[in-house]
Parts: structure tokens; sequence; C-alpha cells
């Protein structure tokens, strides 16, 4: 097996490739960082990648001739100047522009330039960690404006891709994922207010979402699940 993960120094692309290579010990797992390689044990083939550099993307995933997964794991909720808002009056349109970089557009991206790749696997998949925050139905907080919108439009061009390869990819199943909360750099803000028990540890969530994955075929493309495999509405 050939597996890409993008962003695979993040808290849940990390432990999805330990628990890739343990469940796959054959497997050839290639995985990118932004800013610091990782210090890992695991055989993993690190890849320096700037999501805001469309240029980079292309040339990374042009360099693959067969991918049997791609797992688009990265994503931004706040940096240290920005932080979710919980008022229209803290959007900054520079800063929801970058969400939808990261969130949105950089995984169509990815897509684009890895479907010669994953056309070659028999039984591919193209997989994205979304946000359960990202349905539009589900929606009776408001707020988080950038983060929210970034994730809905990430199901819309997801959802698009899936049909698109039903004729030009029949053999890939197009899956967007929503990991839950897991105990990560991205939700470290937040954990304070989570009602105890809701927060999970990567492991145990990198293994839910494999499984959750395994079971996607080209026929159950284009879903909208959670870790446990539910669907979440649109």
């Amino acid at each position: 097996m050939n597996i890409l993960i993008i962003g695979a120094s993040g808290g849940i692309g990390h432990a999805l490739a330990l628990s890739i290579s343990e469940r796959y010990p054959e497997a050839l797992i290639h995985g990118t960082y932004g800013k610091h390689k990782p210090h890992s044990n695991t055989q993993i083939h690190w890849h320096a990648l700037d999501l805001m550099d469309n240029q980079a993307i292309t040339q990374l995933c042009q360099q693959f001739t067969r991918l049997d997964w791609v797992i688009y794991a990265a994503g931004v909720l706040h940096q240290e100047r920005h932080r979710p808002e919980k008022s229209i009056n803290q959007f900054d349109s520079e800063w929801g522009m970058t969400s939808l970089q990261i969130n949105s557009l950089a995984p169509l991206l990815v897509a684009k330039h890895c479907q010669s790749a994953l056309k070659q696997s028999l039984n591919s998949k193209f997989v994205v960690l979304s946000a359960r925050v990202g349905s539009i139905e589900d929606n009776r907080l408001g707020g988080w404006y950038s983060y929210r919108i970034s994730k809905a439009a990430l199901n819309m061009g997801m959802k698009s891709l899936s049909i698109e390869w039903q004729r030009m990819l029949p053999n890939c199943g197009v899956l967007m994922l929503h990991p839950g909360t897991v105990d990560s750099r991205l939700s470290k803000p937040f954990q304070q207010r989570l009602p105890q028990g809701q927060l999970q540890q990567a492991s145990d969530c990198a293994n839910a979402l494999i499984k959750v994955i395994e079971d996607t075929t080209a026929e159950t493309s284009g879903q909208f699940l959670d870790y446990r495999g539910q669907t979440i509405p649109w």
C-alpha cells in the first residue's frame, strides 16, 4: 500500500500514520509537515509542505505514480492572533481566506494532482478530515465564521468530487470524516469547556477513523460521517 497523509505532523495526522503503520506494516507511508519535521520511530517518508503554496502542493502530488489512500488531515482553526469568531464584529477577511485555502482549497488541489496516482489502485480512498461544525443543518450556536465556512465549502467540494469520480475514477471512494474532539494542538484552547468523557485520545480516534475508511467503497463514496461511521446532515 502507498499512502499519503497531508498534515501527518499534527495530532490526528500523526496518530493515523502510527496506527496505519501498525495495521499495515508493509505500507509505504508519506507524510507532510509544516515548519518542524517530527521525531518519529515510524518509517514515515517526510515531506515539507506549505499549504499556502499551491505550486508546492502540485509538485509534491505529481511525484507519486500510485497511491492507495490519500488522507488530508491538515487544518486550521486558530493562530496566535486569530481565535474562532464569537461575533461578526471579529470577522477578518484575510484570516477567512487563509482558512479557506488550508481547509477547503488545498484539499481540492491535492485531489486534482493525485487523481492519476489514485487511478492506479484497484480500491483507492480519498479522505478529508472535515468537522461537524461545517454542517449547515446542525448549526445551532452560530459563531466560528471562518472555520464553519471553510468546512462547509470543503464538504461541497468533496461531494462534487465524489460525483465526478464516479464517472472518471470509479475505483476511488471519497469520504468526509468528523473526528470528534481530540486531544491535539487544535483543540487545546477549548478543552476545559468540554463535558467529561468527550475528549478523545488521538490514538483512539485514529483507530476509529481507519475502521470507517476501510469500510468505504466507491459505491458508498461522497458521505459525510463521524468517527463512528454515523451520517452527519449537510
